[in-house]
């Protein structure tokens, strides 16, 4: 965003413009003409003869003095990608703080990326096709590069920092070993229906059958009026 708080849009006049980028450059004072007018001025406004060349190089001179070694910090949000996370734990949300320093007798420029990354999970039990997507979008710089604006004052810089989106994504397709993964290895998935389905009748089967050995042998039964009679004859039967 800029120091109005407002964002700046990584676009060009379209959205589908091939090369998006924005560029922030460390310039100089640009310098105005000084006349009778303005030169009362000359302490608060980068005022000079611009027909004197040396006047103009003490200017930078005096410019490159008050810099004396600076450097360029950038601090950014980033997102990265944790193959080993699940979940909402996948995508590691952070602050990264850039730094670097550069000669200000030689001009530069550092290239800066936002990269996307992509992760096509498929973790479930049973693996049936279907997949979540996982995206993250990262910072990137690399390193110094030597500036071809070097002509006070006409183009004229420090340093710059050139925020490109790249064109290019990173996909990481994750997969687990399911259990139809499983089925197919063992000798395809009607036979792994078949076979699971026999042990879960069998287990079932089992069960319903212990379950009646242990009724018949343990329930009780009145007895008949035949029975009672011959009870009251016979105590002991």
């Amino acid at each position: 965003m800029d120091w109005n708080g407002k964002p700046l849009e990584l676009y060009g006049e379209t959205d589908v413009v091939a090369h998006r980028r924005i560029d922030i450059n460390y310039l100089p004072c640009e310098p105005k003409q000084i006349t009778e007018a303005n030169k009362h001025l000359q302490k608060t406004e980068c005022l000079v003869d611009l027909k004197d060349k040396k006047a103009l190089k003490r200017r930078l001179k005096k410019t490159k003095k008050y810099l004396r070694q600076p450097h360029m910090v950038v601090i950014t949000n980033t997102e990265r990608i944790d193959v080993t996370k699940y979940d909402e734990k996948i995508i590691i949300k952070e602050s990264i703080v850039l730094h670097k320093q550069f000669n200000v007798n030689e001009p530069s420029w550092i290239q800066g990326f936002l990269s996307q990354y992509t992760l096509k999970d498929e973790t479930d039990f049973v693996n049936l096709g279907f997949e979540v997507v996982k995206h993250a979008m990262a910072f990137e710089m690399t390193h110094l590069i030597a500036s071809s604006w070097t002509n006070y004052p006409g183009r004229y810089k420090f340093i710059g920092l050139q925020i490109n989106v790249k064109e290019t994504r990173r996909v990481t397709h994750r997969q687990t070993y399911g259990l139809l993964e499983f089925g197919g290895e063992i000798g395809g998935n009607f036979e792994f229906i078949k076979v699971t389905g026999f042990l879960i009748a069998k287990v079932l089967v089992t069960f319903n059958f212990l379950a009646l050995i242990a009724n018949r042998m343990y329930i009780w039964e009145p007895p008949t009026q035949e029975k009672i009679k011959k009870q009251k004859k016979n105590p002991r039967i």
